[in-house]
């Protein structure tokens, strides 16, 4: 998000503003200091607004590796799966995939755990 896109200007200036109330600069016609006090505080807001966005990126992926849909279905059936042992007349092994309902429960409880979703499971 640059800091000259004017939808974020206002925002922009309160930033600097309260920047220099908090560092206690006072603002004085000719002072030397108000163009890097201004630079540090954009530079500030810009590093801030890209650590936001970067943030959101990775909250939004992490929602999605979470919501049950026909792209996550893809990539987990078949990737989860438990060994059973049958000893009837001699000992066999199986493989069992986790069924999709049962990966789609795991999803809902992680995301309650994570407190991504309002209510939390009760124990």
């Amino acid at each position: 998000m640059p800091i000259d896109n004017p939808t974020h200007a206002e925002p922009t200036e309160l930033m600097a503003t309260k920047l220099r109330e908090r560092s206690g600069f006072k603002r004085e016609v000719g002072h030397h200091d108000d163009a890097d006090l201004d630079l540090e505080a954009a530079t500030f807001i810009e590093s801030q607004a890209s650590r936001i966005e970067a943030l959101e990126a990775e909250n939004a992926r992490l929602r999605e590796a979470l919501t049950p849909s026909g792209d996550t279905k893809a990539d987990y059936m078949g990737e989860f799966s438990f060994g059973i042992t049958l000893s009837a007349g001699g000992e066999e092994d199986y493989r069992r995939m986790v069924p999709w309902t049962t990966i789609k429960e795991i999803m809902a409880a992680i995301l309650a755990r994570s407190a991504l979703t309002p209510e939390r499971p009760k124990k």
